[in-house]
Parts: C-alpha cells; structure tokens; sequence
C-alpha cells in the first residue's frame, strides 16, 4: 500500500474540477513512477527508501515485483473525487502505459457537485465502491447520490456503504484528534441525547456515534475485503461486500447496496 502526499494540491489556488484533474494528474505520476521502478529497477523512487524505524537509506529492489496491470485507487475526501475522475472512461488513456486499475473506492467522497461536465467522472468497467457516515459533519448525502449517478451505466460491479454513526474525520489517522495534529477534530455534529449521540451536516436523524477505533476497523474491513476480491480475485470476500455476511453488526449498523453482475 502506497499513500500519496497531496498538499501541494492543498496549497494551490485551484477549485472545482480543476483541482480533481490535478489530484488525478498526481496519481498518475505516481503511477508512472512505480512502473518503471518495477520495470527497469530505475527512475525517480530508485534509491529514495528509508528503513521505517532508524530513517537510514535502505536498499529494495523493486524490479519485477509489482503487478501494475492489477492497481488499486483509493482516496479520502476530495481524493475520493480525484479516483472517481481518475477512473473515468474518460481519462483511463491517460494512465501510464503497462498500468490499469481495476478497482475504485471513494471513501467519504468530497465531490464537485456543481460541475457541469459530468462526463469526467462516470466511470462504466471498472468495480467501484462508495462509503460515507451518518455523522460526518463535512461532505452532505450527495457524496453517494453523486457516486450513484457516476455508475449509472456501469458494466462492472458497484457497491454503497453508509456506515452510521461515522464521520469524516475518523477514517484518517492524521485528522483524528489522538493524532495531536492541529485542526484534527470529531467533525460530526453534536444531536439530542448527549455527547454518544451525533448527526451530520443536512439530516436531523440521529446515531450513536463511534469511537476513532471502531469506526477504522469498519473502514479497514470494507476497504480490505473489496481490494482482495478485485485485485486477488478473492471470492470468499463477496458475501461481505454485498451485506449477506454483517462480522461487525456488534460495533455498527452498515447499509450496503450493491449492484453485482454475474
């Protein structure tokens, strides 16, 4: 697993689907240089390792160990629009050459709701997966409505998770509070019945919210069962993806709807 730093496109002064195009630009440079570092052993990230624990240079040899034709996207937040931009049948020419992603999940999506070219993010062969919280306190119910009229001509298998008592936030380490960075915070929005209670930004319906661990495991095992099935071709994950197996009904209630093709 590979995670990309995007706060330059954070800094920038780009909005909209400019900044989306930007974010996917970013992926498929990324892409381009894992390609050739598993192809020729050389290229930018050639070198550039460090052992996780001392910091000190470590040598790994990439060459031929990667399987770029089976790649996997997955973005939090407005890099859950750029994955559905960069998946589009639109741009799939602009993947680097010996790179194709089969899979796609958009984990609570920020998307361009006001863009007037919907074109750039509807995406028709690719598996596809969409999760948002009943608390999140950020991005609105239109991150799965958006992500449903993206698939609407899908060919390949699309799934919907809405995870309740879940927020924005709690998905990523970084902008949990336990993470002691700043800005990081429970997003979701206070509701009747205490501090165990929350809501989110455009409903009145009401959850128990959870903890940051309860709500990553939720994450994790959605996230980890639909990258096995599509890149490892793992069946035995089907059952999970399309609700008819609940492991984690005891930490949280999760509506799925699915549209598989046999």
């Amino acid at each position: 697993m590979v995670s990309i730093s995007a706060n330059g496109v954070n800094a920038s002064s780009l909005s909209g689907d400019e900044q989306v195009a930007a974010r996917a630009d970013l992926i498929n440079r990324h892409l381009f240089m894992w390609q050739r570092l598993s192809s020729t052993g050389r290229g930018e990230l050639a070198g550039r390792f460090t052992d996780q624990v001392t910091g000190a240079p470590s040598q790994v040899d990439f060459t031929r160990a990667l399987d770029m034709r089976r790649v996997g996207v997955m973005g939090h937040s407005r890099g859950g629009a750029a994955v559905t931009w960069h998946a589009a049948d639109r741009h799939r020419e602009q993947w680097p050459a010996g790179v194709n992603v089969k899979a796609v999940l958009a984990l609570a999506p920020a998307y361009n709701v006001m863009t007037e070219d919907m074109a750039s993010y509807r995406i028709g062969g690719t598996p596809f997966a969409v999760m948002r919280g009943t608390c999140d306190g950020q991005v609105g119910q239109e991150a799965l409505s958006f992500a449903s009229d993206a698939t609407d001509r899908s060919t390949a298998d699309v799934y919907q998770y809405r995870v309740h008592g879940a927020n924005h936030n709690y998905f990523n380490t970084q902008w949990s509070p336990s993470s002691g960075q700043v800005a990081a915070a429970d997003d979701a929005l206070d509701a009747d019945g205490g501090p165990a209670q929350c809501t989110d930004v455009d409903s009145s319906a009401v959850d128990r919210r959870l903890s940051e661990a309860r709500q990553r495991q939720v994450g994790m095992t959605y996230v980890g069962a639909f990258f096995r099935r599509y890149l490892t071709d793992d069946r035995a994950s089907q059952t999970l993806l399309e609700g008819r197996e609940r492991p984690l009904s005891h930490l949280a209630t999760i509506d799925v709807r699915s549209r598989v093709h046999p």
